[in-house]
C-alpha cells in the first residue's frame, strides 16, 4: 500500500491515516474478509458497507452529492453544483437575517437564541461568563422522520 494515496471513497485503498477508520468499519462488519481488508487500509464503498450491515459509517462527500443531484435531475455536474451552492446560500442568508426556512416534507431551519450563562473552565474550575448567542437549528419534518425510521408517511 502506498502512503501517497489520499482518497477514501468507492472501495479504494487509502493512506495510513484512514486505516483506523477502515479498521473500525471492518470491526463492525459481519465478515472476516472485511476486517482483514480494513486492517490493510481498504475502505469499502457504500454498497459493500450496506451489504455487510454497516450503516452510516461514512458520509456522502460534496462530489458525491453533486454527482447524485446531476444524475437525478439529468443536468450537468456544473449546474448541480451551482444549484446546491445557491440553495445553501439562500438558507444561510435567510438564517443570518433571523428568518426561518421551511422545506415542506423535509424540515425547517431556524435560528435559536441562547441566553448568556455561566460556565466553568474544566481545567481550572474557574467560572466563565458565556455571552448570549444565536445558533442555527434544524427540525426534521414528519415525512423525513418517517422515511428515516422506515415507517410509511
Amino acid at each position: 500500500m502506498s502512503a501517497t494515496v489520499t482518497y477514501a471513497r468507492k472501495g479504494k485503498w487509502v493512506a495510513p491515516g484512514w486505516v483506523a477508520c477502515a479498521a473500525w468499519l471492518g470491526h463492525h462488519a459481519q465478515s472476516g474478509s472485511s476486517a482483514l481488508q480494513a486492517r490493510n487500509g481498504y475502505v469499502p464503498d457504500a454498497e459493500t458497507r450496506h451489504a455487510a450491515g454497516i450503516q452510516q459509517a461514512m458520509k456522502m462527500n460534496r462530489k458525491e452529492r453533486v454527482a447524485a443531484l446531476a444524475d437525478k435531475t439529468g443536468s450537468t455536474k456544473v449546474d448541480a453544483e451551482r444549484n446546491i451552492a445557491a440553495l445553501l446560500e439562500i438558507i444561510r442568508s435567510s438564517l443570518k437575517k433571523g428568518d426561518d426556512v421551511a422545506l415542506i416534507g423535509f424540515g425547517s431551519f431556524e435560528v435559536r437564541k441562547r441566553a448568556a450563562r455561566t460556565g466553568r473552565n474544566p481545567k481550572t474550575g474557574e467560572a466563565l461568563k458565556i455571552k448570549a448567542t444565536r445558533v442555527p437549528a434544524f427540525k426534521a419534518g414528519a415525512t423525513l422522520k418517517a422515511a428515516v425510521s422506515g415507517a410509511r408517511k
